[in-house]
């Protein structure tokens, strides 16, 4: 048991680390080597099951690849991990129920998705945040996110368009007590 615990602890200790290089890195503005640092951090977090932890280093690589992309103009792998890492961060927030971070998460996942005309990706995630905002009995929020679902995977022309249409309906229909 003690050893458990000294390997946790040791965890922990090179998980906060990993931020603090970041942080560093950060302040020299190699937010590439930073995204890097805070994605291990992020890794160790989740290993340990620190979500909320795991979330906040998530948000932090997004931050970094995005402000790369700021710093040294469009590459859309950056992008592309900025979206990835906010749906980590999502789904981190989501484990410890803190849905409105979790939300927002996903609809800054769907942005960047969208920027890259990823409809397919950026249909998906707004499908999961149709069910998050259904599963709070957010009419509102639901039936605008499985809108833009259907509107995204129409982009691709699948099945899942029709499916997401028909949850519009069906939530009008909650909204209007019918």
């Amino acid at each position: 048991m003690m050893m458990l615990c000294r390997i946790i602890m040791g965890d922990i200790v090179e998980a906060k680390k990993f931020m603090e290089d970041a942080a560093k890195k950060m302040i020299n503005r190699s937010f590439a080597k930073a995204a890097d640092f805070y994605q291990n951090a992020g890794l160790h977090y989740e290993s340990l099951n620190l979500w909320v932890e795991a979330a906040e280093a998530f948000l932090k690589v997004a931050e970094c690849r995005l402000l790369k992309v700021a710093k040294c103009g469009s590459e859309s792998s950056d992008k592309h991990f900025a979206a990835l890492a906010y749906v980590q961060a999502a789904y981190h927030y989501k484990s410890v129920d803190d849905n409105d971070k979790a939300i927002s998460c996903l609809e800054k996942a769907v942005r960047q998705f969208e920027t890259l005309k990823m409809f397919d990706q950026a249909a998906r995630f707004c499908k999961v945040t149709g069910e998050w905002y259904e599963n709070q009995s957010n009419w509102e929020g639901s039936i605008c996110f499985f809108k833009k679902a259907a509107n995204h995977f129409h982009h691709g022309k699948n099945d899942a368009e029709t499916e997401c249409r028909e949850k519009v309906k069906e939530l009008n229909d909650k909204k209007n007590g019918v």
